[in-house]
Parts: C-alpha cells; structure tokens; sequence
C-alpha cells in the first residue's frame, strides 16, 4: 500500500511529460494537411481525412486524426466518425457546456489559429474525455487535430 502513492504519482509525471510532444505531434499534422491541401487541394485533403486508408484517418489504437469544420459549423471531414461529415453542428456543446464547434467555427472565420478545450469521446478506448485540438484555418476551413489529456 505504501507504494500506491508513488506508482500514482509517476503515472501522473509520464502522462504530463507525454502532453506536449502529443500536441507537437497534432499541431504538425494539421500543418502537414494543410500543405497537402495548398499542392493537391481541398478534396485531396478531404479523401486523406474520410477514407479508412487515409493518411489523417484515425486508426486501430491510434487517437490522433484530423477533422475539419468551416464558419458556419458544417463537418466538412472527419477522420474519425463519418457520421459528422456535412452536418451542422454549430450548436454543439460537449457534456460540460463548452460550445467547442462554435469555438473552431470562429476561428475558421478568422482565420486564427490555437487550442479549443473540450470533452470528447477517445476513439482508443471508447471513453468521454478531457481532450485539446489544434486548429489552423486554411480558406475558410477549421483544419483540427485533438490530443486526450
């Protein structure tokens, strides 16, 4: 028992540790998409995002994948439930109250960029979960890429 504590606390330490090169890993995927949209264009991206075999599609025990919204909220891709994909989902807010879509739907209309805080479902363990996403604006697109705290 008196090792509980210390096991905890260096699971904690390695979680933390890990954070930031998991948000480097995000912020370089969305950057990455975002050349492969300026080369090939929006729909090469698209394909990349939505198709099982995609580069930016989420998968088996893999958490990062990309997704995209534009300023009216609309899911233009998502790498990892289809289910989204040309849906409006502006008033979208998670189990917390964050409106997190309307958060990246403002900074696609900006054309800003940063890091939207909300809950969400990991896709590794089918779990509700803190979770961070990058977003960077490429022509009137929300490019995302979250990481689960």
């Amino acid at each position: 028992m008196k090792y509980l504590i210390p096991v905890a606390a260096l699971i904690l330490a390695a979680q933390a540790a890990a954070q930031p090169a998991e948000r480097a890993k995000a912020a370089a995927l969305v950057q990455e998409a975002i050349a492969l949209a300026k080369s090939g264009g929006k729909d090469a991206l698209v394909k990349q995002i939505n198709f099982g075999s995609g580069r930016f599609h989420v998968g088996p025990g893999r958490p990062l994948y990309l997704f995209i919204y534009d300023g009216t909220g609309k899911c233009q891709a998502h790498g990892a439930d289809s289910v989204f994909i040309g849906t409006n989902r502006l008033g979208v807010k998670d189990p917390d109250g964050t409106p997190y879509i309307a958060q990246i739907a403002k900074l696609a209309q900006t054309g800003g960029k940063g890091w939207v805080d909300y809950k969400f479902i990991n896709p590794a363990d089918g779990k509700l979960a803190p979770k961070t996403s990058y977003v960077e604006t490429f022509e009137g697109w929300a490019v995302c890429c979250g990481v689960y705290k």
